[in-house]
């Protein structure tokens, strides 16, 4: 878990020579070591052992990393690092940190119904791997993606569970049967778990231009001032479209040449888009992606470097499951029922950029 923790948190890495000072609320030394080899989930607090900076890796080491790694030189080449600055975000005079040791989210589980027999669940696996290959455009599955976006299923997901079936042979029975209810597990795509999906609700009315350029696979490449992006971004709490984004449904079309011409002619579109890793910058405290720091960064400190020494964005909350609309040709803010619209803003922390707000609360 660290080591996957390290990898995605490049400013709040954990290093030999810190010093776990509480695990879950527990402060004695035989709990924390009970809760660290047993807990499933680990709230942490940890004393920062002192960083030094290798100009020439631009890695961070502490002393007991040098005796690691060098051995008899360590001495010798801690004595050579540069001394680093605080981390961004999350520190203390102290120097503690809490860190929030978790796995991104590994498995889902949801229910398709049909209304007929002989109609399809919406998606197509492999049968070998189960993984799935495509979502099927205006399927019961892309209907569960635009009630629940941020939980959305994609293509590389496994299913490893249906209708209680969990060898290969039973599964892909089941994906194929004429039953009408399919409880599904999945496991998720490491890296759409990891970042997670959302909804977007995007209204062109009056021949306003979308505001975006996007690549062959929907990834949004270029950003402008103006345009229904714009404006979503301008009005969202914590779901502002970045730079690195992708598109991974447009009014229930999942392929990308559907998603394509939707966005060019539709007037009115729901989106859900898979996000990219935001970190948050020190100078403007607001989340940004890598692609928007190589877009936006001039002067002689490269981009990467920049990025490297951000702090994480913490995970925005998910909105509650909902069950799945019955026609694409529903209105999901003006209709009647009492489904949860992922489209309503909260109140959330009462401020437009919720990443920051946040990271004072939690610090």
């Amino acid at each position: 878990v660290i080591p996957r923790w390290n990898y995605t948190n490049e400013v709040q890495t954990v290093h030999a020579g810190d010093r776990f000072l509480q695990v879950n609320t527990h402060t004695t030394g035989s709990n924390i070591l009970r809760e660290l080899t047993s807990a499933t989930r680990l709230d942490v607090v940890l004393a920062r052992a002192e960083r030094r900076i290798d100009p020439e890796e631009g890695r961070f080491y502490t002393f007991k990393d040098c005796q690691n790694k060098w051995k008899g030189q360590a001495k010798q080449r801690w004595s050579k690092l540069q001394t680093s600055a605080k981390p961004v975000a999350e520190a203390s005079s102290r120097q503690q940190a809490l860190v929030a040791i978790r796995a991104p989210q590994r498995t889902l589980a949801l229910q398709l119904e049909k209304s007929q027999a002989h109609q399809g669940y919406g998606f197509n696996v492999d049968r070998a791997s189960l993984k799935l290959t495509q979502i099927t455009d205006e399927g019961l599955l892309a209907a569960w993606n635009d009630a629940n976006p941020s939980r959305a299923v994609t293509p590389g997901d496994t299913v490893i569970k249906a209708n209680g079936w969990s060898d290969a042979a039973g599964v892909y029975q089941a994906i194929n049967s004429d039953s009408l209810v399919l409880d599904l597990m999945l496991a998720r795509n490491s890296g759409v778990a990891v970042w997670g999906t959302f909804g977007v609700q995007l209204d062109r009315t009056g021949g306003q231009r979308l505001g975006c350029q996007v690549s062959d696979n929907l990834e949004i490449t270029a950003l402008q001032n103006e345009g229904a992006i714009a404006a979503w971004n301008r009005s969202s709490t914590y779901n502002e479209i970045c730079l690195g984004d992708s598109i991974v449904q447009v009014d229930g079309c999942t392929t990308p040449k559907s998603m394509m011409q939707k966005l060019v002619s539709a007037n009115s579109m729901r989106l859900v888009v898979a996000r990219a890793e935001r970190r948050i910058s020190g100078k403007t405290g607001r989340a940004c992606t890598l692609k928007a720091c190589q877009e936006h960064l001039t002067g002689s400190v490269s981009a990467e470097r920049q990025w490297a020494l951000m702090a994480p964005a913490p995970e925005p909350p998910q909105e509650p499951l909902a069950r799945p609309r019955q026609t694409w040709l529903e209105d999901p803010v003006q209709s009647s029922h009492s489904e949860v619209s992922y489209f309503q803003e909260g109140p959330l922390l009462g401020a437009k950029d919720f990443y920051s707000n946040l990271l004072q609360v939690r610090a």
